[in-house]
């Protein structure tokens, strides 16, 4: 990794309190074991929630912050707690209304999706209804 690279990912991390530190780690054990509890109701498709996304939605309940992912498994596990998840699709259209992105990106972005057999159901029903107009649908 370049040291430019390295010195500009230390620029955007997030410092954490020590009690912000132990409030992550403890909702992190209570989402994980609740996964642990009912594997299946997590598993849709692709393995259930693990550490690393337990810890994300940890992040995000202690930080205030949402969370962007793909992940249905994750998706259910943030509603049984009331933890703000978003799907990819609305973090890009919330860009593109803050004027971050524009149509000829969200058109590369679906077509990258398409290209790399990446294309989830939710992207594929946003195309027709939150991207309607930038596909002529």
């Amino acid at each position: 990794m370049s040291l430019k690279f390295a010195q500009e990912r230390m620029a955007k991390q997030t410092r954490l309190s020590a009690a912000e530190k132990q409030d992550l780690k403890l909702v992190q054990d209570v989402l994980r074991g609740t996964v642990q509890l009912d594997v299946a109701k997590y598993t849709t498709g692709r393995s259930p929630p693990g550490a690393t996304d337990c810890w994300l939605l940890a992040y995000g309940q202690v930080k205030d912050a949402i969370v962007a992912t793909d992940d249905l498994g994750m998706h259910t596990l943030a509603a049984d707690f009331g933890l703000k998840v978003w799907h990819g699709f609305e973090l890009l259209a919330k860009l593109k209304s803050a004027k971050v992105v524009d149509n000829d990106l969200i058109r590369d972005i679906y077509d990258a999706l398409e290209r790399n057999g990446d294309m989830t159901e939710t992207w594929r029903k946003a195309k027709y209804s939150e991207f309607a107009r930038i596909f002529g649908v």
